[in-house]
């Protein structure tokens, strides 16, 4: 039940933090850009490849593939078996099929321009289902008994982010574009991410 209000409280902290701690969006995105570009030119792995607008054979192949990985359970004896999940498995293939660019036919170097619209379209669907699968249980919370449930969630959430927020920027000096990502991840939020992603102006992050 508390899960849409952590996703609330992500998507309000990457818009307004920046307000409040007074960040210059466009000065950490010159940072960043400055940085990433540093990384990739010094990099050992670093390699040119063309991409193209869309390949829909690649991209199911990088679903289906993490799709099974993510089924794969791991005994890790006194622990139990443990997995990476059907979300976990699709990111590691495609992060893997990322970085490896090209196999025969198959292009898995994409436009990003497209990729971000097949992002938000996604994202608008997970987000309805959120609503609906929750909007009753929501409504029924604030006017009930579960109000305390909902506040409960608004003050961990917001804690752990202020919390992560102060680490990130002050003690490993990451910069806002990098941060707010790292954010979102920490709270394992998508929908977080795809309004920082709004937020900041970068796919990089």
């Amino acid at each position: 039940m508390g899960y849409p209000f952590g996703v609330l409280i992500v998507i309000l902290a990457v818009n307004f933090l920046p307000i409040i701690f007074k960040i210059d969006i466009k000065k950490e995105q010159e940072i960043f850009s400055r940085e990433i570009n540093e990384t990739r030119t010094n990099s050992p792995l670093n390699r040119t490849q063309n991409t193209v607008r869309f390949d829909l054979t690649a991209f199911v192949v990088a679903c289906f593939l993490g799709y099974t990985i993510g089924r794969l359970k791991f005994n890790l004896g006194p622990l139990g078996y443990v997995g990476f999940g059907s979300t976990g498995g699709v990111l590691l293939s495609s992060l893997i099929l990322g970085h490896i660019g090209k196999i025969g036919i198959l292009n898995f170097r994409m436009d990003n321009k497209i990729l971000g619209v097949i992002r938000e379209i996604s994202l608008a669907f997970f987000l309805a289902i959120i609503g609906l699968k929750y909007g009753f249980y929501v409504f029924a919370s604030l006017f009930g008994t579960g109000i305390y449930l909902v506040i409960t969630s608004l003050v961990v959430g917001l804690i752990a982010i202020i919390v992560g927020y102060l680490v990130g920027r002050y003690i490993f000096r990451l910069n806002w574009i990098m941060l707010a990502g790292a954010l979102c991840g920490g709270m394992t939020s998508t929908p977080g991410l795809g309004a920082a992603i709004e937020a900041v102006g970068s796919e990089e992050n």
